[in-house]
């Protein structure tokens, strides 16, 4: 799972889709928006490398960034950021990953009133704690996710039970984007249990 997930997200890095993203950064940020010179990342470890577009998004945004990598995945950020530097030795000068304990709540309120934007992803509590001390915030709190599916999408109703099965086993439910509820509206070729029959296979297979 490792292998795909990773395999997954590093497909998307290509020089089209990081010129979209540089590009949708800079559309809402507005004309004349400054780049804020440090950003501070605090990564979600709930996902391995769920960090890596956030770093690649402040990079292209040009700030440079300071990660703290989640405890449940330390590793990832940290091999981001050296392959990084051996592809490009400038970028040594824009990323740096530095560990310290979550509950160390003084060392997180210091670095974060250091810097110009605080990226984050965790738990409301976590998100509101971090709002008194960044001079600009970026947070992404607890988050639940489900699937619609519309009747005519029922079309094709293998293919789809497929992907929600593929979206449900990913990453054991782990992801923030991992449906807990799927929602099937009737009328299509098949009624929603048909499906759910369909569904149960796929997540056999």
């Amino acid at each position: 799972m490792l292998d795909e997930g990773l395999d997954h997200q590093l497909a998307d890095y290509t020089t089209e889709t990081l010129a979209r993203i540089y590009d949708e950064a800079a559309a809402q940020a507005g004309p004349g928006s400054r780049s804020p010179a440090v950003s501070l990342l605090i990564a979600a470890g709930n996902v391995p490398g769920l960090a890596l577009p956030d770093v690649a998004a402040i990079l292209l945004a040009g700030s440079a960034c300071l990660i703290r990598p989640p405890a449940r995945d330390p590793l990832t950020p940290g091999l981001f950021a050296e392959t990084l530097i051996e592809v490009e030795p400038r970028m040594a000068d824009l990323i740096a990953v530095a560990s310290w304990p979550r509950d160390a709540a003084e060392i997180t309120s210091a670095v974060a009133g250091a810097v110009d934007c605080v990226v984050a992803s965790g738990g409301d509590e976590t998100i509101d704690a971090l709002a008194l001390d960044a001079a600009h915030l970026i947070g992404f709190g607890h988050r639940w996710s489900a699937a619609l599916i519309g009747a005519e999408a029922l079309a094709g109703a293998d293919a789809i039970a497929d992907r929600l099965a593929r979206d449900v086993c990913f990453y054991e439910q782990q992801g923030c984007l991992s449906p807990h509820v799927a929602y099937v509206e009737e009328g299509g070729t098949i009624d929603p249990p048909e499906f759910a029959r369909r569904f149960a296979a796929a997540l056999k297979r």
